[in-house]
């Protein structure tokens, strides 16, 4: 889940890419120059390395789903 009270989060170590569903909230991930936003009933498949924000002032709640896929 991302904290809403940090302003960016670096997810540089991941060794997986995680997958996940966005419950509430508007998120904008960067990565590789480009930036993507999510908001409730949406997925997500996020490489490592990206940073993400909460955008606006609902808390964001997203159930994150790691592993690796064959």
């Amino acid at each position: 889940m991302i904290d809403r009270h940090r302003t960016a989060s670096r997810n540089s170590d991941l060794r997986s890419t995680p997958s996940g569903f966005h419950s509430f909230g508007n998120v904008t991930v960067a990565h590789s120059g480009q930036e993507v936003s999510y908001s409730a009933g949406e997925v997500h498949e996020i490489n490592a390395g990206h940073d993400a924000w909460v955008v606006g002032d609902t808390p964001v709640v997203v159930y994150e789903f790691s592993g690796f896929w064959a």
